[in-house]
């Protein structure tokens, strides 16, 4: 309707103006036309009335149509320059069924965090440097590790690209500027849980910052600390998990937490053990004995 009273105006204004460069040239159009132009004038008006009080009133109709026809613009620029995303504009509940159709099995999703090579673990527990002196270490401050940096400039900070990379599905954003990852499709080893809204779920440091700070990395400057906030290169330095298990593991090692879902044990000592050597961090002897008595069993 309003597509038609706009053309409706539009003509009006068109059929006035037009009669006004007749007269101004002094050409009678009634001569060559045989239109009453008196009561044409009287239709013309009074739809330029009715449009002017239509818009008047209701103003919302015309804004609403604007704002749809600039969403969809800006919806098909955003997804031919990401077509690894999908934008979501969260209005309503979030029905899982619009991001697939097609689930991964969840005993095929993520499988590589339980594999490892079992000559290669017990070598890298070989090097690992037993120190009990980590009770007495403090001075820990979460703040010198800094915060989720946005490398690349591209508004998604690390949490993001995490959440991106980890997901079996393409995720969807919360909003159109694709910043924050709002849905997608991960599966937390911690729990054996599948999660499709982000919100449930923290970017755990699998070996947690604290734990990290009093096995060694108290000895570490600044910029070294930023960096293993936000490390990437190792694909399990930080991982997606829910977010209750994550706290409830706080800085905690093996020898204290370890995750509910027993049949990654082996898989959860084969990562932290890794984590440790590449970085050069120590264990204490329990945190030690916990790890052979694991892996015994592997």
């Amino acid at each position: 309707m309003f597509n038609i009273l706009g053309l409706l105006t539009a003509l009006s204004f068109i059929f006035i103006f037009i009669q006004g460069i007749s007269k101004l040239f002094d050409v009678d159009l009634e001569k060559y036309t045989n239109i009453k132009f008196k009561t044409a004038n009287i239709y013309a008006i009074s739809i330029i009335f009715i449009s002017f009080m239509f818009n008047l009133f209701f103003p919302e109709v015309s804004d609403n149509k604007s704002q749809i026809d600039n969403f969809s613009t800006e919806t098909t620029i955003i997804n031919e320059q990401n077509t690894n995303t999908t934008i979501v504009e969260k209005t309503e509940p979030f029905d899982e069924t619009t991001l697939t159709t097609n689930f991964p099995d969840k005993s095929e999703t993520y499988y590589e965090v339980f594999n490892y090579d079992l000559p290669e673990l017990l070598e890298n527990i070989n090097n690992l440097v037993i120190d009990n002196s980590s009770s007495f270490v403090t001075g820990y401050d979460r703040d010198e590790f800094g915060g989720w940096v946005d490398e690349d400039n591209d508004c998604q900070n690390t949490r993001a690209e995490i959440l991106i990379d980890t997901s079996e599905e393409s995720v969807a954003f919360r909003n159109l500027d694709n910043c924050v990852v709002g849905y997608g499709y991960w599966y937390d080893p911690y729990t054996d849980e599948i999660y499709t809204d982000a919100s449930n779920l923290d970017i755990d440091h699998f070996v947690p910052l604290k734990n990290a700070y009093i096995s060694g990395a108290y000895l570490w400057d600044d910029s070294r600390k930023k960096e293993y906030s936000n490390y990437r290169g190792y694909q399990y330095h930080l991982i997606p998990v829910f977010k209750s298990a994550n706290r409830e593991k706080s800085a905690y090692g093996p020898e204290v937490w370890l995750p509910e879902n027993e049949d990654f044990h082996c898989g959860y000592i084969n990562i932290w053990v890794e984590i440790k050597t590449y970085w050069d961090l120590t264990v204490n002897e329990k945190e030690y004995e916990k790890i052979l008595e694991i892996i015994s069993s592997c």
